[in-house]
This record gives C-alpha cells, sequence and structure tokens, in this order.
C-alpha cells in the first residue's frame, strides 16, 4: 500500500504537512490554518503560529494535531529557533505515532533530522533521517524517500564521510527524477554540487549548481534561484575569479531581496565580506559582515551571526589586534552556546584556542582546543575534530610532553586519548591550522 504526506509547498522551499486538515469539519479550524498558512508565505512567522495553535486548540483528531504541531515547528525553525522547533516537532512525531499516522510521522523526523544537522548534531540528525526514511521506504512513499536520502547526503557530507554522502545525494537525485519532481530534483542537484564543492572539484560542482540553477528557474522557485546563485558565487571566489563571483553575489542578494528572505540575503553578504577578505581588501569586507551581522541579529539567526563575529575576529586578528579578536570570538562563543548551535561553539573555541596558540600562551589554548574536539567527536563531526586535534599536537612544541598530557586530561580528555596524541608524530615544521 502506498501512502504520501498530504503536503504544500510554501515560498521559503520547504514543504509542510497538512494531512488531517483538509478535511476537518470545523471551519473555523480550516480557516485558522489557512490564514497560518499565508503568514507563512509572507515570512510572518510569529503571526502564523498564533493562526495554527488557535487551530490547534480546535483539533478534532491527533492527525490533525500532529499536521499542526509540525506547522509550527516549521515557523519555529525558519527563525533558527532550534529548541522549540525540536519540542514542536517531537510533539509531531509522538502524535502521528499514536494516531498511526506513518507519512506525518516520517514528515516530523525528517525535520527533526534537519533541525539537529543545523545545530551540528550530525549522529542525533542521521537517527532521525534514517528512521524517516525507513518509514517513507515501508509505505512507497517515493518523495519522502528522496527527501530523506537527500538529507542523509547532507549528513555524511559535513560527517566526513564522502562515499557514503555521494552515494545517499545520487540515489536521491534519480529518485527526484523517477518520481517527477522538479523541486526535489533541484535542491539535491543543488545538494550534489555542494558536495563536490567541499570536495574542491570545482568544474563538476559548477555543472551540478547551474542545472540546479535552471531547474530552480523553470519551476518558478526564487528562493531556490538565490540558494544556487550563491552558491555558484562561492565557487567562482574560491577559484579566484572575484569578478564573476561577485556579479552571482549581487544576483542572489537581489533574489532573497525580492523574496524578503532576510536570512539569505545576510548569508550572501558575509560571503561577499569573505570574497573582499581574501583579496586583502579587509575595510570592505568588514562592511559587508557587519551589514550581515544586523540584519541576522534583526532575524535571530545565531548562525551567521556567531559565524560573522567570528569573521570580524579574524579581521582584527589580520590587522594585529589580538585582543579585539579575543572581544569577538567570545561574543560569537556566547551567541552559540545560548542557541545550542553545538559546531559554531566547537569552531569558536578552536578559533580561540589557536589565537592563544600564536601568542605564546599554550595553557590557555590548551584546555579550548580540547573542548572544540570534544563537542566535534561528540556529534559527530570527525572531519571538523581535525582541525583542533592538528592544532592540540602541535602545542607539544609549546608545553612539552607532560605539561601536554596533564593539559588535557584536567580539559576533560581521557589520558589514553592525550598519551595517544602525545605519541604522534610530530617531526615535520606545519602551521597551524586556522
Amino acid at each position: 500500500m502506498r501512502e504520501t504526506a498530504k503536503q504544500v509547498t510554501l515560498v521559503t522551499g520547504r514543504a509542510v504537512y497538512l494531512d488531517g486538515i483538509p478535511g476537518a469539519k470545523d471551519s473555523e479550524l480550516k480557516a485558522q490554518t489557512a490564514r497560518g498558512l499565508t503568514a507563512m508565505q509572507e515570512r510572518e512567522w510569529d503571526e502564523a503560529i498564533s493562526h495554527f495553535q488557535e487551530a490547534f486548540n480546535r483539533t478534532e483528531s491527533l492527525e490533525q494535531s500532529a499536521a499542526l504541531s509540525a506547522l509550527i515547528g516549521s515557523c519555529h525553525f525558519e527563525q533558527c529557533r532550534y529548541q522549540p522547533a525540536l519540542d514542536s516537532f517531537g510533539d509531531s512525531a509522538r502524535l502521528a505515532e499514536q494516531a498511526g499516522d506513518k507519512p506525518g510521522r516520517a514528515h516530523a523526523l525528517n525535520y527533526m533530522g534537519s533541525v539537529y544537522s543545523n545545530r551540528g548534531e550530525l549522529d542525533q540528525a542521521l537517527e532521525n533521517h534514517e528512521e524517516a526514511l525507513a518509514i517513507a521506504h515501508e509505505i512507497g512513499d517515493r518523495d519522502g524517500e528522496a527527501q530523506a536520502l537527500g538529507n542523509l547526503g547532507i549528513v555524511y557530507r559535513d560527517k566526513g564521510e564522502p562515499n557514503k554522502a555521494i552515494e545517499h545525494l545520487e540515489r536521491a537525485l534519480a529518485m527526484a527524477r523517477e518520481v517527477g519532481n522538479p523541486l526535489l530534483a533541484a535542491n539535491n542537484l543543488l545538494g550534489v554540487g555542494r558536495f563536490h564543492v567541499a570536495r574542491g572539484e570545482a568544474d563538476t560542482a559548477l555543472e551540478y549548481l547551474n542545472k540546479a540553477l535552471e531547474t530552480y528557474r523553470e519551476i518558478g522557485s526564487a528562493r531556490g534561484v538565490a540558494s544556487a546563485l550563491n552558491n555558484v558565487g562561492s565557487v567562482y571566489d574560491e577559484q579566484g575569479d572575484h569578478i564573476r563571483a561577485l556579479d552571482f553575489y549581487d544576483e542572489a542578494l537581489a533574489q532573497y531581496r525580492k523574496t524578503h528572505d532576510r536570512r539569505g540575503e545576510a548569508k550572501v553578504l558575509q560571503n561577499t565580506g569573505v570574497l573582499y577578505a581574501g583579496t586583502g581588501d579587509l575595510a570592505k569586507a568588514l562592511s559587508y559582515y557587519e551589514q550581515a551581522l544586523a540584519i541576522a541579529r534583526e532575524v535571530g539567526d545565531p548562525e551567521v551571526q556567531a559565524n560573522g563575529l567570528n569573521y570580524i575576529a579574524l579581521i582584527h586578528r589580520g590587522l594585529g589586534e589580538p585582543e579585539k579578536a579575543l572581544e569577538y570570538h567570545e561574543r560569537a562563543l556566547a551567541i552559540a552556546r545560548e542557541a545550542g548551535y553545538s559546531h559554531g561553539e566547537a569552531s569558536t573555541l578552536s578559533n580561540i584556542g589557536l589565537l592563544y596558540a600564536t601568542q605564546g600562551k599554550p595553557d590557555k589554548a590548551l584546555p579550548r582546543l580540547v573542548e572544540a574536539r570534544i563537542i566535534f567527536l561528540g556529534i559527530g563531526a570527525q572531519s571538523s575534530a581535525e582541525n583542533p586535534t592538528q592544532n592540540l599536537k602541535l602545542l607539544l612544541q609549546q608545553t612539552g610532553r607532560e605539561r601536554f598530557v596533564k593539559g588535557c586530561v584536567e580539559a576533560g580528555m581521557t589520558s589514553e586519548d592525550a598519551e595517544e596524541l602525545a605519541e604522534a608524530e610530530l617531526g615535520r615544521d606545519r602551521p597551524m591550522a586556522d
């Protein structure tokens, strides 16, 4: 028997689950849901939540309650309110299970996985996406399978497992094409393209990203067009073709502004700052970082805020202002911790550790690098953990073995792990990893 989730796709490019609501007997329940969906299209997230909550209070079935909880979760997710989003999607998954609503549970689990992925908690994301995939396969929901496969590919990419990543992404792409879902196909073309970007395979990346761009344009997905343009721009920036990169960033920025997507706008401005920093124009880079940071504060996006503060810190490092750099890193760390943005927390701790190390302060550097490594490994981000691990090894040159092992253990590392790092061959002169 084939079951599929009853969904609509919003201007945000995300699918939302409506099972049980279109056939509701209560006209006010349907009216409040419709008003909420309209508010979502207009990116009025809190207004949408208010309408969905009104509808939730009038529900006639567990299926309806599950659908409305997922809608509320989507609104929180769009605002980077990760814990409320997880709470709402968790409620949706539980209610759907109680109702025997397998498509609804798979939908909620897929979103929970995406929230965990955004927080950098990759092992938990993997667990949720795998359960969603199993349910979608069991009920014959090919669209749901393709979505879960694509999400798994992204998680494996971020975990540093390229073979599993490309396998899942290519399966997702093939399935999306097979079921004739052009938006899902475009999303997975984008995912494959970004995989090749991460591998440094620029020509292949551009091939997939341009196909995604073409598909998004064909189906009229302005947000998809903007995302693809932003990614193409980043490839050209990596290649040193700054003029072409700026052209793509400018077009992406216009698209995001057209759809009133402030988060997307902030990400393009941040990428433009990275471009100017790479050319050595630090004043211009700082200007773009500050514009992005102001928008991120306005919309409450902790990821862009934390990353932006770290980028500004790197500017001050480059200007020979370590104390100012440390101030910005510490602000980034506070935001990441408050938001539960684990990957950002670990990245910032690694940056702080590196800053202290370059100042010749190993006793301050070591505990930050150890904590960063522990967090990365704890969330399944093994490839990201390589950065603080390498810098820890190089601290041996400043501390000596006994002091190094003692410091690592005091910072929370097991004695076995600390001894293993100390035993590593450190004969080569290597720069510390930025």
